[in-house]
């Protein structure tokens, strides 16, 4: 076991998808404007940078405007933006002949993956988080103790005064799958990639596959299926009648605004909870 680090960090983030990734460059870009140093470093699972890797089939196409980036809508101006990174790749005018708002979501993996290179210093992967522990001194909690392992099975002790969460979704089986779950012909959308190159169609043969939802996550699957494996029957089972959009019209998209943010934030539970049922389908 690695002996616990004796300088505490200013921050430790836990989990570096898109939302620490973000908090990343704040920190950095506060810091330079206030001339302050900062010590921070997030962890992660994974064993390098990857953003819903599992599910990144070549006709999947982000729900949300490139400007809604890391940084765009806080720092137009910073070298973090989508915009700078298809530049810097050489990608700029052909992404702007596009004509759309909407990358597809390997190229903007590939951005996310881009802004995390740049703070390979501050990060470490591999890193399983097992517990939170409170460092007290005189009946007060001074520090927090973030215990972790690395893909090696080395047990690490980091000593945080802040510590940020952002850990993702978990994926919601029903629970009639549930005595399912060891079976690998039966899987998340999550694994989607890696399960389906164990399947028997990966080598061409015939099969029946059944696609349970009726969501974006489903509807990717079912074309990717019928686009990359000639040998499958595709059944898409939903519960609703028929497929529905997402609605993404002006005004309901102005939930998603800053200001909005903080007033749902501010909200009782019972009254987010209602909010959030309210705008499910956006």
């Amino acid at each position: 076991m690695n002996p616990c680090s004796a300088t505490p960090l200013d921050l430790i983030g836990i989990g570096f998808g898109p939302s620490n990734l973000a908090l990343a460059i704040a920190l950095q870009e506060q810091a330079g404007l206030l001339n302050r140093g900062y010590s921070a470093l997030f962890l992660d699972k994974q064993i390098d940078y990857r953003w819903h890797g599992n599910t990144l089939v070549s006709q999947s196409e982000l729900q949300i405007s490139f400007l809604k980036d890391l940084v765009t809508l806080r720092n137009p101006t910073s070298p973090y933006t989508f915009v700078n990174y298809l530049l810097q790749q050489g990608r700029l005018v052909d992404f702007i002949n596009l004509g759309t708002f909407y990358p597809c979501r390997l190229e903007y993996n590939d951005y996310l993956r881009w802004v995390a290179e740049s703070f390979n210093r501050q990060s470490a992967y591999g890193q399983t988080v097992t517990a939170v522990e409170p460092v007290n001194n005189q009946g007060k909690v001074e520090l927090l103790q973030v215990c972790s392992h690395d893909a090696q099975g080395r047990e690490h002790k980091r000593l945080a005064r802040s510590i940020v969460l952002s850990t993702g979704g978990t994926p919601r089986i029903p629970r009639q799958f549930l005595r399912l779950r060891g079976d690998r012909r039966v899987f998340h959308h999550s694994q989607y990639l890696e399960r389906m190159a164990e399947q028997q169609c990966a080598r061409h043969e015939p099969m029946r596959i059944a696609v349970i939802g009726g969501g974006q996550s489903a509807a990717e699957a079912f074309i990717d299926l019928n686009d990359s494996y000639p040998s499958v029957q595709v059944d898409m089972i939903t519960r609703a009648a028929v497929l529905k959009p997402a609605d993404d019209s002006p005004f309901v998209n102005a939930i998603f605004s800053p200001e909005y943010t903080e007033l749902v934030f501010n909200e009782p539970e019972q009254e987010r909870e209602k909010l959030i049922a309210e705008f499910q389908n956006t």
